[in-house]
């Protein structure tokens, strides 16, 4: 689990389950083996590949998926949503 109040999160690979999330800031994720739940109230999310299911929630910014191996579910008050490549189901 990554979590900050106030600033960007990156990381780059993840063999488990990765739960991140933050207040105020961007976060990317390079590698995720696992499932990925992403949820940030100002910022971007940009997920790069997910082996597994990715929960992506935005308030205020940008979601977007490159390549996501299990199903998709996300959502944004105030932004756009770019997926790319997904296996599965997506729900927007």
């Amino acid at each position: 689990m990554a979590q900050t109040s106030s600033g960007s999160i990156s990381v780059q690979k993840v063999n488990g389950k990765a739960d991140v999330s933050n207040s105020g800031g961007d976060i990317e994720v390079g590698n995720a083996e696992k499932a990925v739940a992403a949820k940030t109230s100002s910022g971007s999310i940009h997920l790069k590949l997910v082996k597994g299911d990715v929960e992506a929630s935005n308030s205020g910014g940008d979601i977007t998926a490159d390549l996501v191996g299990g199903n998709l579910t996300a959502a944004t008050s105030s932004g756009s949503i770019t997926l790319v490549s997904f296996q599965a189901r997506a729900s927007i």
